[in-house]
């Protein structure tokens, strides 16, 4: 260990920079403040001590007790700059700090609905939980594609939402596997005369808020962890004519009259549907810089070890670190340059990503997300931040595979 500890020293002195500068040159101030205040925090509370070895299930229950306690200490949030250090400060913590059910939370709060008033309350404090699900077996990246439908019943003015086969069962569902009790579903609504209107949002109850018993209809179960994300329990659910009330349709996408025709706002179902992925775009957002952490983690850990491990050398007295070889230095300086080029970009995105959000509307209570995806294109930045950040750690995280349907 001494000898090791003595080999990085030996490099950090030949260093020809400030540290400090070198962290303020590639991260405004206010982020690495902030994001170094709630570690401080973190680290002064046993919650989130590492807990070592445990099971999956006492993995997953410590991790609700996290996300709740996250709650208490409401840490500062109002700017682009605090929101951006608080999701890297909480995912360089751990990755499962980051809970499908914010983005939960978040949707209902945009749909701006009344009657969604108390359920918000109540999933804000963690007395309930909920999941977003949108991918199925069959069809994932292709979501015009999904095969869940809500058809709206003009009878009992409501939608029968239903999973047609297996491969229409909704999967790898963060939150789903044992604890979500209501779920923001994507599905085909369909109309009594049969024509499909395109993907929407549903608010879809899945278990029994107290017993968290599935409800009849629904058929949901756990498909184990994520690699990566060990703390969330992944599942899957499948309906069987499943009736929702109608004002559980999320807007943003079109509407049925009582008759059962359907209205939308949209010139075309191609502006329909991005105005239904809009959620994703801001989790997309999110996920560069969870791979860029991914890869400063990894080329730490590689650079370091390359400076303490040492083979051959000009004497049999006297071995090289393996970093002062060149085939060493081509392998990892190329990345160590992109991890120094992302880092700086990731911020830039987040905060360009927040206004063009807020500026698309003034109310701030509804995407309006044509405008917003066309300004930044954040599902191909995404794929730009894979290839150059996920690739050379891949198998470290866990949502590239599935964004990007690899």
């Amino acid at each position: 260990m001494a000898g090791s500890i003595n080999a990085l020293d030996a490099y950090r002195k030949r260093a020809s920079f400030e540290v400090a500068r070198l962290k303020q040159l590639i991260e405004p101030k206010e982020i690495i403040e902030h994001r170094e205040s709630i570690w401080e925090t973190l680290a002064r509370d046993p919650l989130f001590f590492d807990p070592g070895e445990v099971l999956s299930d006492e993995y997953q229950k410590l991790m609700i007790k996290r996300n709740k306690r996250l709650v208490e200490y409401n840490f500062a949030t109002d700017t682009p700059a605090e929101r951006y250090a608080y999701s890297t400060a909480l995912f360089a913590h751990d990755v499962s700090n980051l809970s499908p059910h914010s983005m939960f939370v978040d949707v209902l709060k945009r749909a701006n609905k009344p009657h969604f008033a108390s359920l918000i309350e109540t999933a804000q404090n963690y007395r309930v939980l909920g999941c977003f699900a949108l991918t199925e077996i069959a069809h994932g990246s292709n979501s015009k594609a999904l095969r869940t439908t809500a058809t709206y019943d003009p009878n009992t003015q409501g939608f029968i939402i239903h999973s047609p086969d297996i491969e229409a069962a909704k999967c790898w569902v963060g939150n789903l596997g044992k604890v979500a009790s209501f779920a923001i579903l994507f599905a085909q609504l369909c109309t009594p005369d049969g024509a499909h209107h395109g993907v929407h949002q549903f608010l879809v109850p899945l278990r029994d808020t107290h017993t968290l018993k599935t409800l009849p209809g629904v058929i949901a179960g756990d498909m184990g962890v994520k690699l990566g994300m060990n703390g969330v329990s992944n599942g899957f659910v499948m309906f069987n004519n499943y009736w929702i009330p109608y004002q559980n349709l999320l807007p943003g996408g079109g509407e049925v009259t009582s008759e059962g025709n359907f209205v939308s706002p949209h010139k075309d179902i191609a502006r329909q549907h991005v105005a239904m992925l809009a959620p994703l775009s801001a989790g997309r957002v999110t996920i560069t810089s969870f791979q860029i952490g991914y890869l400063r983690a990894a080329i730490s850990i590689a650079i370091r070890y390359s400076a303490c491990r040492r083979q051959f050398g000009p004497s049999p007295q006297e071995e090289l670190p393996i970093l002062e070889y060149q085939l060493q230095q081509w392998r990892l300086f190329p990345h160590l340059a992109a991890a120094f080029v992302w880092t700086h970009f990731c911020p830039t995105l987040f905060s360009d990503y927040t206004h063009a959000l807020e500026a698309s509307d003034p109310v701030k209570q509804r995407y309006t997300p044509c405008r917003v995806e066309q300004r930044l294109w954040p599902d191909s930045l995404q794929e730009m931040v894979y290839r150059k950040a996920g690739r050379p750690v891949e198998g470290m995280g866990t949502w590239q595979p599935i964004s990007l349907g690899r």
